[in-house]
Order: structure tokens, then C-alpha cells, then sequence
């Protein structure tokens, strides 16, 4: 069974990654030409606080229908061709501009002059600033975000993607109390919501979607939430009591968190989620270290391969972001598609995901190992139906109503020592087979329990209306049987009916003593088909 759900999950990421493999190549992504900008020195700080920069815009770069692309965070942005304005942006904003993706259409008087854009930095910003100024083919500037996040597209949007498929299928099961549903859960938000984060911050939703206030904000809901689903799954880890209360305190807070800054942004005042995202990504980044400091120290020996896992895994994160923050301290640029921010979260999202992989696979080998136990333990290893200990427990689970509605037929297999001694064993075990398997095949369809009572003797509990349906459909059974020569003598059975209604009389009937008169009944048959050596047929 595990293997059949590896070799699904293994097609479900291949035939992702093909879907996104196409997209890209039908989006036409890596294809298209892009030529860098450079600012002409540093910005012009205006009388109102706002940045003037000067774009040169060099003759030998014109071409027709191009455009001028660049990006920037919480301003209100306007670009002029000399005297001109080209574009206006963000001024019309009520709630915080975000992160724009801008793209200005290049007038042919520009070429060998220079663009103008003045930002203003919204409240509570870090100031205003441009970057990533590009020139771009007019046609293909929707892809402009996708200028250097080729690596980022096809790698996080099939995650992003796999995750919001999948978060509200564990949500059901961790509604129907399904052990794994709610760590699925958690940890399918948490991929989805830092998939977003990771996206939105190289602009990529810029590229597919025309609603600009959610694509320049979507960086920002996605910080303020993702707390909250990781430190939900790292509670679902073996953890002492004390560290998954701290756990609980923490996500607690950070829900508070993106509550406030909701609260704020919509009530007038001044106050939105800029003036505490500086804040919160202090507080997250101490709070997540914590987190992954708890479960580093509360792993003891690490016996489970998931745990060992989630262990190194984090302490290989900590190395990356060690060496991230020596980089930016040291201002050391690394250019491509593996640098150490996104190696850490790459490394950071596959170890979550391989513990959790690890984690339920183990799980459910073991819950199928303790199923097998069961099934061997109600199941007699001779004719493979159940056994006497399942037909006591089915009898224990009867309410009752179904006591006084029921019936017990009793079978005995007739001439089973006589089997032994005359042709073997094997053929006295083969005797109790086909008479194992003829009452296995009469209570197919109906409803009730049996199972194998003791040495040649069979037991079936019926409802009191289809006794002689049972009886009639266990006999054709052994006829047919004896009529494929399974044996090399006739298959007999004596059997035994005892109905609860028939027995008023009798105090506490219960299912033993059911048992017990179907037995007598069953002797009173074997002697009748001593007597005249026929059968009940």
C-alpha cells in the first residue's frame, strides 16, 4: 500500500513539474531580450523628502516599442520624459502601496535623453528607492518580473501550487480526526503562505495577474501569517508538555499579531502594517530561531529517522543562514540561481517536508503492521475465515436487539477423524477448507458474522429471517464442491438451528447459551444421519 502512495505522489510532482515546464515554455520565459539600466549617481533628495533619480536612456539602446521596467517598495512613483509624466502610481492608494512592478512605455523623443522618477516614501517605510531598471521589449514587459526568478518559477510555484491543492484535503481529514490531518494541514500552509512570500518578493504574481494593490501586498499577508502554520505543525512534533505550550504562546502572539496590523491598516488614523512590519520580522525571526532551538534541544536521542532528519536538517539551515548574514555584513553579492537565501529555503522546506514524509510513512507502516496483527489474531490460519476469538467479539459488540432478532446455526463436519486416519492429514485439513470456504461464500451476502468454533465444528449468527436462505445456500455450496471431486470422499455436514424467539422461556439468553442449544440441535442432526446414513439435505 505505502509503495502504490509513493509511486502517486512521485507521478503527482512529475506531472507538476511538466505542467509548470510548459507553462514556462508557452510564456515564452528565458526567450525574450533585456537590457540593464543603470541610475545616472546617487538620488536628489527634494524640499517634501521624495528621491529624483535620473535614468540615462542611451541612443545605441533604441528600439521600437520598448519599455522601461523597474520596481520598488511603498512610494508613490512618478516618471516624467522631461516636462512630461509618463506615469503615476500609488497616489490614489489608501492602504499601503507594497511592492510595485512598474512598466513605462519608452517615447521615441527619450532615446539619448534621460527618464526622471521622483519617489515618495509612504509612512512608515524604510525610504524610497528604486531597483532592478531594465529595458524590455513592449510585448514581453508582463514578464519582466520573471527577469532573474526563471529558478524561483520553476521551482516554488509547483510547491505554492501542490500545497493550496492539498491544505484543504488534510483540513477534512483533520476534521474527521484523522491523526495527520492537522500536521498535513499546518504544513501545507506553511509551504503555500512562504511560496507566496518567496514569489511575491521577486514580483513574480506581477506577471500573471492584473490586480496590482494584491500583487503588491501579497508579500506582506504572506509574512505576517506564515508564522503561524509552522509553529501549528512544530506542536504536532514529540515534544515535552512545556516546550508545546511555549509553541501554543508563540502562535497565539503571532495571530494577535496579523490581527493588529489588520485592525490598524483599516482603521483611519495614519497606523497600517508597514509601521509594524520592521517590528514583526524582528520578533518572527527570534521567535522562529526559538522555535527551531526548542526542538533541536527537546529531541533527546532521535531515535525515529524523521526526527534525525528534522534535526540536521535545522542545523544545516542555521550553517546557510549563518553564512547569508556573514555575506551581507561583508555586502557580498552573489549573482544565479543558487544563492544562499535560496538555498536556505529550499534546504528549510525539504527538510519540514522530508520529516513529515518520513514521519507519516512511518506511521502508517506501523499502523499496517498492528492491522495485520489484528487480522492474524481473528483469523483462523487453517481455513483463512475468522476464528473463534472474532466470533466472540462480534458477539460482544451485539445490542440488544439484535440478540432477540437472531440466530445461530451450528455445523459440524461429519467423518473428520475417519479423513485423518484413512488418508492423512492433509486430507482432514482439506475436509475443514472446503467447509471453511462453503460457509464463507453462504454469508456473502448476507449479514451477520461466523467463523471457525473449534477442531471440525463452524459457527454462524444470522438474523432469524434468513436462517434457512443461509442453510440452503452453505449446502449448495458443499454439493457443488463434491461435485468437483475436491476430495477423494463425499463432503457431509450435520448442522444445528437455534433461534432466540423461540425461547422465551429461558432467563438471560445470551449468546453462549444460543451457541449451546444450536450445538444440541446439530448432535440430534448427526445422529439422524448416523441412523438412516443420509444428510440434513
Amino acid at each position: 500500500m505505502h509503495r502504490r502512495m509513493t509511486a502517486i505522489l512521485l507521478s503527482a510532482v512529475l506531472l507538476s513539474a511538466l505542467t509548470i515546464m510548459f507553462c514556462a515554455g508557452s510564456l515564452g520565459i528565458g526567450r525574450y531580450d533585456i537590457v540593464p539600466l543603470q541610475k545616472a549617481g546617487d538620488p536628489e533628495i527634494l524640499p517634501d523628502n521624495s528621491a529624483r533619480f535620473t535614468v540615462p536612456l542611451p541612443a545605441e539602446y533604441r528600439r521600437e516599442n520598448m519599455a522601461f521596467c523597474f520596481s520598488c517598495y511603498n512610494s508613490v512613483v512618478r516618471v516624467y520624459d522631461g516636462d512630461t509624466l509618463l506615469l503615476t502610481e500609488g497616489a490614489d492608494r489608501t492602504l499601503p502601496i507594497g511592492h510595485l512592478i512598474l512598466t513605462v512605455p519608452v517615447p521615441d523623443t527619450a532615446w539619448g535623453k534621460t527618464l526622471t522618477v521622483i519617489a515618495t516614501a509612504q509612512d512608515g517605510s524604510d525610504g524610497a528607492n528604486i531597483s532592478s531598471l531594465s529595458l524590455i521589449p513592449a510585448v514581453d514587459a508582463r514578464l519582466f518580473p520573471l527577469r532573474n526568478s526563471q529558478f524561483d518559477f520553476l521551482v516554488f510555484l509547483p510547491v505554492t501550487l501542490i500545497a493550496l491543492a492539498a491544505a484543504p484535503v488534510f483540513a477534512v481529514l483533520w476534521a474527521f480526526r484523522f491523526h495527520f490531518g492537522k500536521r498535513g494541514f499546518c504544513l501545507s500552509a506553511f509551504l503555500f503562505l512562504t511560496g507566496t512570500w518567496y514569489m511575491s518578493f521577486q514580483g513574480i504574481p506581477w506577471a500573471f495577474s492584473e490586480n496590482g494593490p494584491l500583487c503588491a501586498n501579497l508579500e506582506y499577508y504572506a509574512l505576517y501569517l506564515l508564522p503561524i502554520p509552522f509553529l501549528g505543525y512544530l506542536r504536532e512534533e514529540h515534544l515535552p508538555p512545556r516546550s508545546k505550550k511555549i509553541l501554543l504562546g508563540m502562535e497565539i502572539a503571532f495571530a494577535l499579531l496579523a490581527v493588529i496590523a489588520l485592525v490598524v491598516t483599516l482603521v483611519p488614523g495614519g497606523w497600517t502594517y508597514l509601521t509594524l512590519v520592521s517590528y514583526q520580522r524582528i520578533v518572527m525571526l527570534v521567535a522562529l530561531g526559538g522555535a527551531m532551538l526548542i526542538i533541536f534541544l527537546a529531541r533527546g536521542q532521535n531515535r525515529r529517522i524523521s526526527e534525525r532528519v528534522l534535526r540536521n536538517g535545522l542545523l544545516v539551515t542555521m550553517a546557510i543562514a549563518a553564512l547569508e548574514t556573514g555575506r551581507i555584513a561583508l555586502n557580498i553579492k552573489m549573482n544565479g540561481s543558487l544563492n544562499f537565501s535560496r538555498l536556505l529555503l529550499l534546504v528549510f522546506l525539504t527538510t519540514l517536508l522530508a520529516s513529515f514524509l518520513l514521519r507519516e510513512y512511518r506511521a502508517l507502516r506501523t499502523r499496517l503492521e498492528r492491522e495485520q496483527l489484528q487480522r492474524l489474531a481473528y483469523t483462523d490460519i487453517l481455513t483463512g475465515i475468522p476464528n473463534r476469538q472474532d466470533l466472540e467479539r462480534h458477539a460482544g459488540e451485539m445490542s440488544a436487539h439484535d440478540m432477540e432478532n437472531s440466530a445461530v446455526i451450528f455445523f459440524d463436519a461429519n467423518g473428520l477423524k475417519k479423513a485423518n486416519d484413512e488418508y492423512g492429514h492433509a486430507a482432514g485439513d482439506a475436509l475443514l477448507q472446503a467447509v471453511g470456504q462453503a460457509l464463507a461464500r453462504a454469508m456473502e451476502k448476507g449479514k451477520g458474522f461466523y467463523g471457525r468454533y473449534g477442531g471440525d465444528e463452524f459457527v454462524a449468527c444470522v438474523p432469524a429471517s434468513q436462517v434457512e436462505e443461509t442453510r440452503r445456500s452453505f449446502y449448495e455450496e458443499v454439493e457443488r464442491a463434491n461435485a468437483e471431486n475436491k476430495l477423494p470422499f463425499p463432503i457431509s455436514v450435520a448442522c444445528g438451528v437455534a433461534v432466540y424467539a423461540d425461547y422465551p422461556e429461558v432467563p438471560d439468553m445470551n449468546m453462549k447459551m444460543l451457541v449451546r442449544l444450536a450445538d444440541n440441535q446439530m448432535y440430534q442432526n448427526k445422529q439422524e444421519m448416523k441412523s438412516c446414513r443420509g444428510d440434513c439435505q
